[in-house]
């Protein structure tokens, strides 16, 4: 069976609270093993995944903390694609923001926290995946912190100027759709038909 996975946003609380809280919804009454949190580096350049610093212990939040699955980290550790900068977690948000909804519908979960920097193309992901996927089980959760389209001439990215709320929505089914329904290739071929700007794309 596959883990219960969720990808949820990290813009600040004020803009994107609502709705990680709708999506985290779904995880009340659950339990889990652990909680894997991915999120995209937005500090530090590298390659691969970087597992959290060894001294770093747990996620503190106002309403309660997150405790670090050390067993976990230390099994990956050397790991192909895993040797990231541990402090790539220290100045990162897209981690830290996801921390409280954990801590306030799980309680005390334990999570393996990793920063995502460059992936590369499929052959690489899928290599990364491979080395990954012994390690997660049924009984784990993983969390994928993403902001969907960057949109407007401060991003770079304006593909249209008419029914901009409309073009936003068709945007975000398709890759949602990709993603739930096509895996991969699919949404390989999604941003590369729209050069989409969701955050952690590469």
């Amino acid at each position: 069976a596959a883990p219960f996975a969720l990808i949820g946003p990290h813009a600040g609380l004020r803009y994107s609270g609502a709705a990680a809280g709708k999506g985290y919804a779904w995880l009340k009454g659950r339990s889990f093993r652990r909680v894997w949190l991915l999120g995209p580096s937005h500090h530090v350049s590298f390659e691969g995944l970087a597992l959290p610093p060894s001294g770093m212990s747990a996620y503190e939040t106002p309403v309660g903390d997150l405790s670090i699955d050390h067993e976990a980290v230390e099994a990956l550790r050397g790991a192909p694609g895993f040797a990231g900068p541990g402090n790539a977690h220290l100045p990162e948000h897209s981690l830290e923001l996801h921390a409280i909804f954990l801590a306030g519908v799980l309680g005390e979960t334990s999570i393996v926290p990793l920063v995502v920097g460059r992936l590369g193309d499929d052959g690489a992901v899928r290599a990364l995946a491979r080395a990954w996927a012994p390690h997660v089980g049924p009984d784990d959760a993983v969390v994928v912190s993403s902001d969907f389209t960057h949109f407007g001439l401060g991003f770079g990215y304006r593909p249209f100027s008419e029914h901009v709320e409309e073009g936003l929505e068709q945007l975000l089914s398709e890759a949602v759709s990709a993603i739930v329904e096509g895996g991969l290739e699919a949404f390989t071929a999604y941003l590369a038909r729209t050069s989409d700007t969701i955050c952690g794309r590469e």
